[in-house]
């Protein structure tokens, strides 16, 4: 395996980490949407709500790029 190859790999690794956290996230909202006992609302730890969806998008953004950076590192 070459460095660059090993970069690729923490690239891939770093992309599912970041659409873990980005999933909970969502997860954490429908839950509260939907009533669920406990559940709490990922929107408080923001002032607006367009801060959340930016605080969200971002790491679906990072995700992606670390995801297409990643695979083209490997297969290159």
């Amino acid at each position: 395996m070459t460095s660059l190859q090993a970069v690729g790999v923490i690239l891939l690794v770093f992309a599912v980490a970041k659409l873990a956290i980005a999933g909970a996230a969502l997860r954490r909202l429908n839950a509260h949407r939907a009533g669920v006992p406990g559940a709490v609302n990922p929107m408080t730890g923001h002032a607006k709500p367009w801060l959340f969806w930016a605080w969200f998008g971002w790491r679906i953004a990072a995700a992606g790029l670390a995801l297409v950076v990643g695979l083209w590192l490997l297969v290159r």
